[in-house]
């Protein structure tokens, strides 16, 4: 990963740790008020960095307490990251913090193969952070007014002035003054820790085999009240297998008798209404072959009368 760093007017807070991580290219620019040639410098850079696919351009701007450079820059440039002296302030972040922001935006970028980008960020950046400018604090003295500092930073040093290292000396006092009592706290609370653990491990270890006795007791009173409700329910299903087969057979005895009763009396009553239906034929077959024979014997007697007139 090559990243290049373009440098504005004042050129302070440098970090030389950075150029063992990474390849850093310098770029100077003109220290110019214009916002418009920042942006095209910032702007060149993107296009630059879209062209070659490979670079990570880390551009810092002018701006120490105010940010107003950088967010003007990245309105007329878009950048893929800004980072703003007053967002870090007002969210108290830390350096790991900002830190982690920019390594994940080379991870997120790197996932979607894209091994370039464009972060601006002011050049008093460092300022804002809670760590730092608790350590400025210190270095002022505390009664003078806020516009007058008693140490100032340079490039690669921070230069004190008069009284201040007797203060810091005092603080260090302090400090080595509270050490010993935390010391000997924390000797003498080791034996107790330690005697507090070992009688804790023993504790738990009797816990644990007392819950597991409780556990396999009540484990075994469920295993044998899920056996006692097998094999109830196996004796009813047994029971109600048998009852349910002698009723199956009394039900299918009864209604094989009843069968056969339908079956005979269907018979019966089909022999007697053939019965009855041959006798009545009968009778109207008899009438039927009178009334013939007498109407015939009628027209008979008609036609001799006929003919013997003849």
């Amino acid at each position: 990963m090559c990243c290049r760093l373009l440098d504005q007017c004042d050129a302070d807070l440098q970090m030389n740790v950075l150029d063992c991580l990474f390849k850093w290219r310098e770029i100077r620019a003109s220290c110019t008020p214009s916002l418009d040639s920042r942006s095209e410098v910032a702007d060149h850079d993107e296009v630059d960095d879209k062209i070659k696919l490979q670079y990570y351009f880390l551009i810092r701007l002018m701006g120490r307490k105010a940010s107003h450079v950088a967010l003007e820059c990245t309105l007329q440039s878009h950048p893929n990251m800004v980072i703003l002296a007053e967002e870090v302030a007002d969210s108290k972040l830390t350096l790991f913090d900002i830190t982690k922001q920019i390594c994940d935006t080379f991870q997120a970028r790197g996932e979607q193969d894209k091994h370039h980008g464009v972060i601006l960020l002011p050049e008093g950046l460092i300022e804002s952070f809670p760590e730092v400018y608790a350590l400025l604090q210190l270095l002022l003295h505390p009664e003078s007014d806020d516009s007058t500092q008693l140490s100032q930073i340079g490039k690669t040093k921070v230069f004190l002035r008069a009284g201040q290292m007797a203060e810091l000396d005092s603080v260090l006092n302090q400090v080595l003054g509270k050490s010993p009592p935390k010391i000997q706290r924390i000797y003498l609370t080791y034996p107790a820790r330690k005697s507090f653990l070992s009688s804790r491990m023993t504790a738990v270890q009797i816990q644990a085999l007392c819950r597991g006795q409780v556990a396999r007791c009540i484990y075994e009173r469920k295993r044998r009240t899920a056996a006692a409700s097998i094999i109830q329910k196996d004796a009813r299903m047994f029971v109600s297998r048998r009852t349910y087969t002698r009723i199956r057979g009394m039900v299918a005895r009864n209604e094989l008798l009843f069968r056969k009763r339908n079956t005979a009396v269907v018979v019966i009553q089909s022999h007697c209404r053939r019965r009855l239906n041959r006798c009545s034929y009968s009778n109207m077959k008899g009438a039927t072959i009178a009334i013939q024979c007498a109407c015939r014997a009628t027209m008979a007697c008609i036609e001799l009368k006929k003919l013997k007139k003849t």
